[in-house]
């Protein structure tokens, strides 16, 4: 399958969403699935470092013009994209429409149903999305929530009656090298304590 993933790194949003995309990426790619990720050049974009994970990454310019629109509502996180929704959809289309992906993963605060549901029309395909603040409605088929606590719940007014919500900690996506010191940490709390 072919899997289109679109998030942002900056020095105000972090790295956070696009390593863990990253993560999620990698075991695709293991498993025989193409990727490619879609960002916007912000200050602290990581589109270059994608690249030396071996994936292709279209790098979106910046955007000088307005923020807000009268039809998009704003969210806690909208000035992170760096655009309107509309705006960046419409950046995206060209994108979606070469690649035609099975799915569309979008883990990005800024994007919200009205962004789902137009990527979805460009070419029929299934919309993924990575959140853990429950503050905006979504156009999901999928929903993964992997914060501690995070339950299904939380979205119920959210997301359509059909999208599957995977929520807690036993979805976390979580880096080779964490899952490697997770069984060195495992294993040392089998051994019996011994003071020095």
């Amino acid at each position: 399958m072919k899997f289109l993933i679109r998030a942002d790194a900056s020095l105000q949003i972090g790295s956070g969403h696009m390593m863990r995309c990253l993560t999620l990426a990698k075991t695709l790619r293991e498993n025989g699935h193409f990727m490619q990720f879609i960002t916007r050049e912000h200050v602290g974009h990581l589109a270059d470092f994608v690249r030396e994970q071996g994936f292709e990454c279209v790098l979106l310019p910046k955007f000088s013009g307005s923020l807000q629109t009268e039809n998009e509502p704003q969210f806690p996180h909208s000035a992170w994209l760096g655009t309107t929704q509309a705006q960046d959809i419409a950046d995206c289309e060209p994108h979606i429409r070469a690649l035609s992906p099975d799915w569309i993963i979008a883990d990005h605060y800024a994007l919200s149903a009205i962004w789902q549901t137009a990527a979805k029309n460009i070419c029929s395909s299934k919309i993924m999305v990575l959140d853990d603040l429950h503050d905006r409605p979504h156009a999901a088929d999928l929903l993964l929530d992997q914060n501690y606590a995070h339950t299904a719940q939380d979205y119920a007014h959210l997301l359509p009656e059909t999208c599957r919500v995977l929520a807690g900690t036993r979805y976390a996506l979580l880096r080779d090298e964490f899952v490697m010191f997770r069984e060195i940490s495992l294993a040392r709390k089998k051994k019996p304590f011994q003071a020095a």
